[in-house]
């Protein structure tokens, strides 16, 4: 695609994704989420002593909350971490940066298909403004991370640089679990379709998974995320199962009958479209879905076109279009826009196809939708979904900072929310953004009379009934946990707002 009229508008909406993504990173979403934090933490834990929050030397998968997370991110989050200081953006650039990028290689991707490289520059843009690849793009997460590597492995694959196209679709295994199944689905399909010669591929392929393979089955009981989420774990189902009350046949009928339903709730147009998303309460009018509403029609007239501007490809496509679903669809809790991230390849090219049909219009009608959503993104969502990425905490731990040496002990209650019922992890929260010597951590004490202990702090249930308050002490507890009228308690010393003004946290010091 040489010439300065192809360079100039390719370069045009590089700098659109790049802005999209980088724009008030450090505030949209307000803070940094439960996963994030953990993510962030363990890259500045292991980019300072090499070792995670839990001691482990150069894991392959971080224990996080027990939930054993790919590692790839928290690796390469330690550059613009150690580079740009323990701030919410930092932790989120990694994500930024490869989303901008997956913006490019789609369009690599489409005018490899099509040769029509008009339609390719609308395929980057539908992706570059979707709802989808936007979120994902804008939180510290290795659903995203993993998309790049997988659109990479599939550039250099159809440019037949086999040995890079395999490092690259190696990599995307270790940056997210969903890509097991899926990585493995699209080279196959990838065989089906072109042919190539192998060898050298696989050959580079499976060394490059050697380390993450050796690690699954060293810890398959602990670390594989397969043994807790799949659809043939789900406890009652397994238990009854393994004890020989549900026949086999019994069982294979349930496990269809939840794949099926999964796999048609991932592409139902509600989903997608209305209300996946979910920038408001479930019910609200101006929820929004995984893709701008105004692309539905757009995605119908894609399918119908897709053979004429892909030729030959559009059977590739459309299987794309048909795996990307199924390895979400073969896990429990419903649907997923996370794990289910990939799918937000094959739709943006067939509504770029759709669009391409009606050009102008189309363009028209994207921008129009897409001002919309950004309005309602950018100013209010930071406003209704606070609680979501449990805002505060980071103001606690810089107050905290401040008065630490005044007090002998600083005890947070975990428990946060308007009804002070969601489970927290603050100690994340304090030693990333106050860059503790992650040792504090790492040896930390955790019982269950006095809790998670390290340094000064203590991340105890606070129960005023209960409580004997402890001298030159202070308290944190959410907003909805204050002291009952019938106890004597010194006002806050401070307390933490949400944006829209509502209390979240009061932080007590004890009485005198």
């Amino acid at each position: 695609m040489p010439g300065f009229k192809k360079f100039l508008p390719l370069l045009l909406l590089f700098a659109l994704a790049l802005f999209l993504r980088f724009y008030r990173l450090g505030s949209v979403p307000v803070q940094l989420g439960n996963d994030e934090i953990s993510i962030a933490y363990d890259s500045y834990s292991v980019s300072r002593t090499l070792r995670d929050e839990r001691g482990n030397f150069l894991p392959i998968a971080f224990q996080s909350h027990n939930t054993y997370k790919a590692p790839l991110y928290a690796y390469m989050a330690m550059i613009p971490i150690r580079l740009l200081g323990n701030t919410t953006a930092s932790a989120r650039t990694t994500s930024a940066v490869f989303g901008s990028f997956s913006v490019l290689l789609l369009v690599i991707i489409v005018h490899h298909f099509s040769r029509n490289f008009q339609l390719s520059l609308i395929s980057g843009l539908v992706l570059a403004t979707a709802p989808w690849h936007l979120l994902t793009s804008r939180h510290t997460l290795e659903t995203n991370l993993a998309l790049f590597f997988t659109l990479a492995g599939l550039a250099l694959f159809l440019r037949s640089r086999l040995i890079l196209s395999g490092l690259f679709f190696a990599l995307s295994l270790y940056a997210y679990h969903t890509q097991w199944g899926y990585t493995p689905l699209l080279i196959f399909i990838l065989f089906i379709f072109t042919r190539k010669r192998l060898a050298p591929f696989l050959a580079v392929f499976l060394i490059t998974l050697l380390p993450l393979s050796i690690d699954f089955l060293k810890n398959r009981h602990i670390t594989a995320r397969s043994s807790t989420e799949m659809l043939w774990t789900t406890g009652y189902v397994r238990s009854e199962f393994q004890r020989g009350r549900i026949p086999a046949l019994h069982g294979l009928s349930f496990f269809t009958s939840a794949f099926l339903g999964n796999y048609s709730d991932y592409l139902n147009p509600g989903w997608l479209f209305f209300s996946g998303f979910q920038l408001f309460d479930p019910h609200d009018a101006f929820n929004q879905g995984l893709l701008l509403q105004i692309e539905l029609p757009f995605l119908v007239i894609g399918l119908i076109s897709l053979r004429r501007y892909f030729a030959k490809n559009f059977k590739f496509l459309l299987a794309l279009g048909a795996i990307s679903p199924l390895i979400p669809a073969l896990t429990q809790g419903g649907v997923s826009l996370y794990r289910d991230l990939v799918s937000v390849v094959p739709l943006s090219i067939f509504i770029a196809a759709g669009i391409y049909r009606f050009k102008r219009l189309g363009l028209a009608a994207l921008t129009l939708s897409f001002l919309i959503f950004a309005a309602l993104y950018f100013k209010h969502f930071p406003l209704h979904f606070a609680v979501r990425f449990q805002y505060g905490y980071e103001q606690i731990a810089y107050f905290l900072k401040t008065v630490y040496d005044q007090y002998d002990h600083l005890r947070i209650d975990p428990h946060f929310g308007p009804t002070n019922t969601f489970d927290g992890v603050p100690h994340l929260y304090l030693a990333y953004y106050n860059k503790m010597d992650p040792l504090l951590l790492q040896n930390r004490r955790e019982s269950r009379d006095r809790g998670l202990e390290f340094a000064k702090y203590q991340i105890l249930a606070v129960d005023w009934e209960r409580l004997t308050p402890d001298p030159r002490t202070l308290y944190v507890v959410s907003a909805a946990n204050l002291p009952p009228p019938s106890i004597t308690w010194p006002q806050p010393l401070k307390t933490i707002y949400y944006p829209d003004g509502v209390p979240a946290f009061a932080i007590f010091k004890s009485p005198p």
